[in-house]
């Protein structure tokens, strides 16, 4: 005949042995938490990043199919100014009277430094500075 006594011992014994087992679940969670979220972050940062790098690009096949002059410099600010207004990732985005494009993230922490290179007043291709160069695209390195 077991007593209540007894019927408490046995029932310390499971609510430990549970414990334990909720421990040992929570501390595998973690690891895998510690794992994984690393690995998110850059998936995302990324996918930010590609997201100026296309702002960019849009920009300078536009400038290259059109010619540099002012009144296509003028329709790209004017588009530009758009994009930062309609993005929240896009801080910064400018583009010069020579062609050359400006374009910032705070929330990446990138920046991009597209430059025309021009012979015989034609574009023959683009000159880009990206830093930090962990996060631009190969293109921009």
């Amino acid at each position: 005949m077991t007593t209540d006594n007894d019927y408490y011992k046995i029932n310390k014994k499971k609510v430990k042995k549970g414990f334990l087992h909720f421990l040992t679940v929570l501390f595998i969670l973690f690891i895998v938490y510690l794992l994984v979220a690393p690995m998110y972050c850059d998936y995302t940062d990324r996918a930010k990043n590609s997201m100026l790098g296309l702002a960019v690009a849009s920009t300078r096949n536009y400038l290259t199919d059109h010619g540099i002059n002012n009144d296509t410099v003028a329709k790209m600010r004017l588009e530009a100014q758009e994009i930062v207004q309609k993005n929240d990732i896009i801080s910064y985005f400018d583009i010069n009277n020579d062609g050359s494009m400006v374009l910032f993230s705070v929330e990446t922490g990138t920046f991009f430094h597209v430059k025309p290179i021009i012979k015989d007043k034609k574009i023959i291709e683009w000159k880009c500075i990206g830093m930090p160069k962990a996060k631009v695209q190969a293109s921009c390195r």
